[in-house]
Parts: C-alpha cells; structure tokens; sequence
C-alpha cells in the first residue's frame, strides 16, 4: 500500500473514533439530562427512545471498530 492511502486510511480511522466518541458522549449527556427532568418540564424520554439511543451508540462503536480491524489488516 503506497503512503497516499495509508494517510487517507488513518485520517478516516481517526474521523470514525471522534465520531463514535462525539456520539457516545452526546447520547450520555442526552440521558444524564433527561434523568433530571422536574415537573413542569418536558417528559423525559420514552423506554423506545432510550433504546434507539443506546442502538445508536452501539451502531457507531461497532463501525468505528470495523474500520480499525480492516485498517489493521
């Protein structure tokens, strides 16, 4: 492999981890204020739109890893 694409490889590798890591503290930060939810405040999130953000990060932590394993082969 020539040193273009071994560049271009790790900046997309690098890009996937922020991105998975951006995602999973932005989803815990949702969680975390939604667990302080007050009366006269929205309703905090449903059981389903937890789910659907716990689905999210598990997506995103599981493509960041595909691509550090195919990077590594």
């Amino acid at each position: 492999m020539d040193d273009t694409k071994k560049i271009a490889l790790e900046r997309i590798r690098k890009e996937l981890i922020n991105a998975h890591n951006r995602a999973a503290w932005h989803m815990a930060a949702t969680i975390v204020k939604a667990s302080q939810v007050k009366g006269g405040m929205d309703l905090p999130p449903s059981a389903g739109e937890l789910a659907e953000l716990n689905a999210t990060i598990n997506n995103l932590r599981s493509v960041a890893e595909d691509a550090i394993a195919l990077l590594k082969e």
